[in-house]
């Protein structure tokens, strides 16, 4: 059994990251409130508003689900195509989420691209080198 301890460290942030990302997230619908209160955007922001907040929250949701996966599996090379699968659906779901951000007008910061992006890069590059480099078992000459 071959354990992958870049794995094991970056799911460790990966939950960590999660649970920031969903600060930004309660930032976000402070945004939508604020906006909705004061009448300062147009319907068609709030609607992009709206998905971008929904992305965010898939994006928490992916980040966890990936991190509880990674955390579980980092010691079993046969699961990693799980890791991998979880780790780009939380990529793309912090990518969207921040391009969605940017276009209605609330801007993703540094930390916004480092926590949705940035650790889910490098949990599915760990996972992906998991993947390759996994040890296959040698077939017997008998069987």
């Amino acid at each position: 059994m071959k354990k992958n301890y870049a794995l094991k460290f970056i799911t460790v942030a990966m939950i960590i990251a999660a649970m920031v990302r969903m600060i930004f997230g309660f930032m976000m619908i402070n945004f939508i409130s604020n906006s909705t209160i004061y009448e300062v955007v147009s319907p068609e922001i709030l609607r992009i508003s709206i998905f971008a907040l929904a992305f965010v929250v898939l994006n928490v949701v992916a980040e966890l689900i990936a991190g509880f996966v990674g955390a579980v599996n980092w010691e079993e090379a046969e699961r990693a195509p799980a890791c991998f699968i979880w780790g780009l659906i939380s990529l793309v779901t912090g990518v969207v989420a921040n391009i969605l951000q940017i276009r209605c007008g609330y801007g993703a910061s540094v930390y916004a691209w480092i926590l949705g992006v940035g650790v889910p890069a490098l949990y599915t590059l760990a996972a992906l080198v998991f993947l390759i480099f996994r040890v296959k078992p040698k077939k017997n000459a008998a069987n």
